[in-house]
């Protein structure tokens, strides 16, 4: 796969299945694209193994074939895999980090043994680390110029994090509810106890402050990765018993509004 751009499997593999993410990126430039794709779609795969596996062991097996490639991404050769080739390009290429997609896959772990029913906090702090992984590997990907994070900003965008992951998996609950997958298990409590989830949209309502505070403390070409945030209030429509679409076209509108200003200038 050429540096010039990622393979167009990636890049459908991260429309497909992280759309918040795949229209952020197009706000970014082409180098910070090209990863944060990489990333969401990786994302995006870990994340279908919870939804699509009824089986915990089944889905163990599968996270433990991500772990076993990534940890071998030095040797020659490729997987056939085209998600877990470019991945392990990137990696000898020294353009990512091999900690980091580690904890992305033991984030899928913590689940898989783990009973959320009437214990709120620690979904909340699960879902912080399912999306915070992810927000803080993206963060890394702007040049050096831009400086460090301090202390404070990598707190409070690990509270951005914990809101957008919140939310995704309070969207994930309703709309994976008569599946039978990891997933559906996991979040079993969520459909069936108003206190429980009462408890986490209050967390919610904290997180989004500090959403708020993020955007304002974070360097503005950093910014753009908090975008996919932007769809939460318009998550909530999704959250009742009727079901429809994720409200995906918010971020698509504003990239058109944002390409169209672009031309303009």
């Amino acid at each position: 796969m050429a540096q010039a751009g990622l393979h167009r499997d990636i890049v459908t593999l991260a429309q497909r299945r992280e759309p918040d993410r795949y229209y952020t990126g197009l706000f970014m430039g082409p180098r910070e694209r090209q990863l944060y794709w990489l990333v969401s779609a990786f994302h995006g795969e870990l994340n279908r193994i919870l939804q699509l596996t009824r089986e915990p062991m089944l889905a163990e097996i599968r996270l433990q074939w991500w772990r076993e490639t990534l940890m071998r991404f030095a040797q020659p050769g490729r997987t056939g895999q085209v998600l877990a080739d470019a991945l392990c390009e990137r990696l000898r290429g020294g353009e990512l980090s091999l900690e980091p997609l580690l904890a992305m896959i033991e984030a899928r772990s913590v689940p898989l043994a783990a009973d959320f029913k009437e214990k709120a906090h620690e979904l909340i702090d699960w879902a912080q680390q399912l999306e915070g992984e992810t927000f803080t590997l993206t963060l890394s990907f702007w040049p050096p110029e831009e400086g460090p994070l301090s202390s404070q900003q990598q707190q409070v965008c690990a509270a951005a994090a914990r809101g957008y992951g919140l939310f995704r998996c309070l969207v994930e609950a309703y709309q994976h509810h008569d599946q039978r997958s990891n997933w559906g298990e996991i979040l079993t409590p969520l459909r069936h106890s108003e206190q429980f989830e009462s408890e986490v949209k209050a967390a919610i309502g904290k997180a989004r402050l500090a959403v708020k505070e993020a955007w304002e403390q974070l360097p503005i070409p950093m910014r753009t990765c908090f975008l996919p945030v932007a769809v939460i209030p318009a998550y909530f429509p999704s959250l009742g018993p009727k079901r429809g679409p994720l409200p995906y076209s918010h971020l698509r509108n504003l990239w058109r509004i944002w390409r169209a200003a672009r031309r303009g200038l």
